[in-house]
């Protein structure tokens, strides 16, 4: 596809030509773009194009549970029953340490005091494509201070943006949009068949429906024959509280063949080598290896070795910072992905218990329950693995965790392909975006390439 993206641009309406460094307005230049880079549209203040309003303060004790989105400065951060401003409509960050937010709501929403909602002060903005263009450039650039340091007004409206004529920026947004479109339709399906894989769970392992069944003389719903008479037909008291008999409570430690850290702490980056994960690039079904910085090449194979790097079907856990526990997926990318030391390896004693394992750590109930007894430090949340492993876990016979495993095997395949799926098209999408501003693709053999991906 690389070879595909590298076209001359077009011949522009009204005489338009080539942008450069040289005949540029003064301002602040585009961050991810070269000076270099032969802008096709003209270069224009944004405070020519929009205005920043300002949000309105709207405290969590003053919102009233509605459907109307409030967003702050690093996205949304609650719900209201009013809006302030008429969607859609496009947010900016306005102030704090960490990254400013680009947010796009369709709806109506409101803003509160930390944050800005954009309006055009010409016609022919499409303001999709701005959202697109400003994600890409990017705000924390251009915040100053230190103690709490924020975007002025000012500030932005210096900022150069390339300004196509409305038909290419609406055309220029319709194709982005078409390939997020399909990473939230992936997102949805996603959360259905997770839905389905937990409902199963819950009714096994929580609520233990099968074996309530059997001991008040019932058939188990939804149950085959053969997958029924694995289940036992009595409960037996336990340090859990009633279980069905036969199964053992364990320790997160007696469930595992291994618990430790990842690799490295925190290795320079580099141009080339192995992507290293972090916390911020798991998620519950996956590592997006996209977001990965790179850092030198190491000899992958001894890590595995000495333990240190995941096998197919470990589970990697959050374990430090502000998503401590929050993330668990089960490892099973063919990419070699170095992991941080603020991740942890938990190695189930087969591939069978790997399923089992990792709905039960990503349930609310355990989440709760870990966060209780197991989370030290208030600033920065931690778990201990030493105390991790002392973690009380149900061990279901193996025959039950066998079925189980497969049949939730196929909503967890088809999970896993949207993920793998949606990391290409945004991979896409980010590659398209800085050719199709800069005027260096054409819409048409971007639509081209977009209609064969989705």
């Amino acid at each position: 596809m690389a070879g595909e993206l590298i076209h001359p641009p077009q011949p522009q309406e009204n005489g338009q030509r080539e942008m450069s460094d040289a005949n540029a307005p003064q301002g602040t230049w585009p961050k991810g773009f070269n000076r270099d880079t032969p802008f096709t549209w003209p270069l224009v203040r944004a405070g020519e194009l929009v205005t920043l309003n300002y949000g309105k303060a709207l405290l969590d004790k003053n919102r009233i549970a509605g459907s109307i989105p409030v967003f702050g400065t690093n996205g949304q951060c609650g719900w209201h029953n009013q809006s302030l401003s008429k969607g859609p409509g496009l947010i900016l960050g306005r102030k704090g340490m960490g990254n400013l937010g680009v947010k796009w709501c369709p709806s109506n929403f409101w803003v509160i005091d930390t944050a800005y909602f954009v309006t055009p002060k010409v016609e022919n903005l499409h303001m999709k494509f701005l959202y697109y263009l400003i994600g890409y450039i990017g705000l924390n650039h251009l915040k100053d201070g230190t103690s709490n340091p924020s975007l002025s007004r000012d500030t932005f409206y210096a900022q150069l943006l390339p300004n196509p004529p409305g038909k290419h920026q609406q055309a220029i947004a319709c194709i982005l949009g078409s390939l997020d479109d399909k990473i939230e339709l992936n997102r949805r399906r996603n959360r259905t068949l997770e839905a389905m894989a937990r409902a199963i769970f819950q009714s096994w392992f929580v609520d233990f429906d099968p074996v309530r069944a059997k001991a008040a003389g019932q058939v188990p719903a939804g149950l085959s024959k053969d997958t029924a008479t694995l289940f036992p037909d009595s409960f037996e008291d336990s340090a859990l509280g009633p279980i069905p008999y036969g199964w053992k409570p364990t320790t997160l430690a007696g469930y595992c063949s291994k618990i430790t850290d990842g690799a490295h702490k925190s290795p320079p980056s580099t141009n080339d080598g192995l992507p290293m994960a972090s916390v911020k690039d798991m998620t519950d079904w996956g590592i997006t290896v996209g977001t990965c910085r790179l850092i030198a090449k190491v000899d992958f194979e001894s890590l595995v070795a000495n333990d240190c790097q995941p096998l197919q079907g470990d589970i990697l856990l959050a374990k430090d910072g502000a998503t401590c526990l929050e993330t668990a997926c089960e490892y099973r990318q063919n990419d070699r992905v170095v992991l941080l030391s603020s991740v942890a390896i938990l190695r189930p004693r087969s591939l069978a218990e790997a399923p089992y394992l990792h709905l039960w750590l990503t349930s609310e109930e355990t989440k709760s329950y870990l966060r209780e007894g197991f989370v030290s430090g208030s600033a920065i949340p931690r778990v201990v693995l030493k105390d991790l492993k002392r973690a009380q876990v149900l061990r279901p016979n193996d025959a039950v965790l066998q079925k189980f495993s497969q049949i939730i095997e196929p909503q967890r395949a088809a999970i896993r392909a949207n993920v793998q799926n949606s990391t290409s098209l945004a991979a896409m999408r980010d590659a398209l975006l800085p050719k199709l501003i800069s005027g260096e693709l054409r819409v048409p053999d971007a639509e081209r390439i977009v209609g064969r991906a989705v």
